[in-house]
């Protein structure tokens, strides 16, 4: 029925921004040890998801999204260290 879709999606917003906060910090905490900052890149991505998931891209403008991720490869390819 209405209100059981109302109950499941009731909290859904704060739900993913909570998870998507407790993922930042196992990022941060993980980001200590240096042989576990993949791992913790790795946790920051997966609150990232959770952001997404919680403000949403609808509707999802493709072009914008290209032209950002463009740009972060053309910032990264200028600004990672070659030695890395």
């Amino acid at each position: 029925s209405v209100s059981q879709i109302f109950i499941i999606f009731r909290y859904f917003y704060s739900r993913r921004v909570l998870l998507g906060l407790i993922c930042s910090v196992f990022g941060d905490v993980l980001l200590v040890w240096e042989d576990l900052f993949l791992h913790g890149l790795g946790a920051f991505l997966i609150a990232q998801i959770f952001y997404i998931s919680a403000f949403g891209f609808k509707p999802l403008n493709i072009h914008a999204a290209s032209v950002i991720y463009a740009l972060t490869g053309v910032g990264k390819f200028l600004l990672v260290d070659e030695g890395y």
